[in-house]
């Protein structure tokens, strides 16, 4: 039986993936909304929507990181990194 001397925690590298999703989401969604003409609205709320969502996942690694005693790399790190995904999809609602 084998055991590990640092606990491995994959939950952060899970909610990365999920920020980058959000991102790929919210850049589709701007780009249709450049190449369209119909309905704007509708386009704007879909973003709002997907924006929200990247906050909820950001605030989830923030939850997790203060929760964590063991993160897979340095807090700041991981504080700036998803902070820094947060912040894109902030610049492309806006």
């Amino acid at each position: 039986m084998a055991f590990r001397f640092k606990p491995v925690d994959t939950a952060f590298y899970t909610l990365f993936s999920a920020q980058a999703e959000h991102l790929v989401n919210g850049a589709r969604l701007v780009a249709e909304l450049l190449d369209n003409d119909g309905d704007r609205e509708d386009l704007s709320k879909r973003m709002r929507s997907a924006e929200h969502d990247a906050d909820e996942t950001t605030h989830e690694v923030v939850r997790r990181v203060n929760s964590t005693f063991v993160t897979p790399f340095d807090r700041e790190d991981i504080y700036a990194l998803s902070s820094s995904l947060d912040d894109v999809m902030d610049f492309m609602e806006e």
